[in-house]
């Protein structure tokens, strides 16, 4: 693998927790990545799986058919407010 340029490795040490872009590292999951920004907002672990997750949510949002299949470099939009049906 190419080095990563250092703004690229900065901008993908955190999710951003008010909403951005997570720039994906080799190793990283989707659900990983949003599992951080969960704890980080003081959202339930249970609200990241299911048909209404967030998880699904974040991975339709950025037109991710297979949410297990996620590429490094890939950038991925978090929404500022994550929400999940109760």
């Amino acid at each position: 693998d190419a080095p990563v340029p250092e703004p690229a490795r900065a901008a993908a040490t955190t999710a951003p927790s008010d909403g951005g872009v997570h720039v994906v590292r080799s190793g990283e999951t989707l659900s990983g990545i949003l599992e951080v920004e969960c704890r980080r907002r003081g959202i339930p672990r249970s609200k990241l799986y299911g048909p209404a997750g967030l998880v699904a949510q974040v991975a339709r949002a950025n037109g991710i058919s297979n949410p297990a299949l996620i590429s490094p470099g890939q950038e991925i939009r978090i929404p500022r407010e994550l929400t999940s049906s109760d």
